[in-house]
């Protein structure tokens, strides 16, 4: 079996960690955790070569100092959005889809830069939630009053019987009955078999 040999140059910038990710994923993992763990100090001429020490040096702080403005940026960002989303709610200026696609588009811009359980935990959102609403978004249907695409999401009310509850919550004659009554009677009546959770779930989009 045969073992790549690697410059020596590759093996220092490994262990100050600012190697390429290019070289890094052409590199298998144990040769990389030895690169890491190996002092090259005693390596003739490290300490001679000032050019490149110097060089390793100023790239290393280079790289601090982008990831630190990496992060910074991504920080506003989410602070932005936040205060946007707040705002917006406020003057009821913004839907539910419309909030989810925000918080949604703005975790996938700044999650290399904070990590995702942290900008999770910004937003106030689980995984699980992060990962439906995701999904929601990638494939919402405007044929759907909730939005959801009626091939993955098929246990919705057809078109037909979301006009029979719109009829219903706007008649002037049932304006003074509260939506549990409603739906219980459009149950007895077989107007629509819906249970109350639908009918208060869709009420809020109506």
């Amino acid at each position: 079996m045969e073992y790549n040999s690697y410059h020596s140059n590759i093996k220092i910038a490994a262990s100050l960690d600012i190697l390429p990710n290019e070289l890094k994923r052409i590199i298998p993992k144990s040769s990389l955790n030895r690169f890491r763990n190996t002092d090259y100090s005693s390596l003739l001429g490290y300490k001679e070569d000032q050019d490149f020490t110097r060089i390793i040096t100023i790239a290393k702080e280079f790289l601090q100092s982008r990831l630190a403005i990496n992060v910074f940026k991504a920080a506003l960002r989410v602070r932005d959005v936040k205060i946007s989303i707040l705002s917006r709610l406020q003057q009821s200026s913004l839907s539910k889809l419309q909030m989810k696609t925000m918080i949604v588009t703005t975790i996938n811009r700044v999650k290399d830069s904070l990590g995702l359980s942290r900008v999770l935990r910004f937003f106030g959102i689980s995984m699980y939630k992060y990962l439906s609403w995701s999904k929601e978004i990638k494939h919402k249907c405007s044929d759907s009053p909730i939005h959801k695409c009626l091939r993955i999401w098929p246990n919705q009310l057809s078109k037909k019987e979301v006009t029979k509850m719109k009829s219903l919550l706007t008649d002037p004659e049932y304006s003074s009955w509260s939506i549990t009554s409603l739906a219980y009677y459009a149950l007895k009546n077989n107007i629509l078999s819906a249970c109350v959770s639908t009918w208060y779930k869709y009420a809020n989009i109506l």
